[in-house]
């Protein structure tokens, strides 16, 4: 296959993630939807506070508007903030279950012990978080960053065989 056609299978594998819908939500708030379904509240007060590329947005918010074809947003100040960082962002903000934590040790085949190894934590922690109603923000961004590169999941864990070990001796 020529590198042009790798390149094409490439672009058709991931289509650019675009804003459909774009709405005020509360001060410094957006309710977004994107072209894969996704749908939320992007909080951007933070954002605008901390980073200089954003000064002087919040005084002209309410002109936001879609950058091109929905690939971002923009302001008249010449801030834009991408579909897809908006998009993370969004998803930052939302709890991940204990349910949804046992169902990702659980398609990545990690036992307690396993996950315990994996976020430098006891087992009886895990047990925890799977029984409860959410995670740690910090969990659900190690598991976000592990979906990205799984990788990194088997050179943190240590391969474990049954029965009590054995004396040397």
């Amino acid at each position: 296959m020529s590198k042009k056609g790798k390149a094409d299978d490439i672009l058709r594998a991931a289509p650019l993630l675009r804003i459909t819908a774009l709405k005020i939500a509360g001060p410094l708030r957006l309710a977004l939807k994107f072209s894969d379904g996704t749908k939320g509240i992007a909080d951007l007060a933070a954002l605008i506070a901390r980073a200089p590329a954003f000064k002087g947005v919040a005084e002209v918010f309410d002109q936001v508007e879609l950058a091109g074809t929905g690939s971002g947003i923009e302001w008249p100040t010449g801030a834009d903030y991408s579909a897809t960082s908006l998009k993370h962002m969004i998803e930052a903000g939302q709890a991940m279950s204990g349910k949804a934590f046992a169902k990702w040790l659980e398609g990545y085949r990690l036992s307690r012990a396993d996950a315990a190894d994996l976020f430098d934590v006891t087992p009886r922690t895990i047990t925890n978080y799977k029984n409860s109603g959410h995670v740690p923000y910090a969990i659900k961004a190690a598991v976000t960053a592990l979906e990205q590169h799984p990788a990194m999941i088997y050179g943190r864990i240590r391969e474990r065989h049954a029965g009590r070990p054995r004396k040397h001796g």
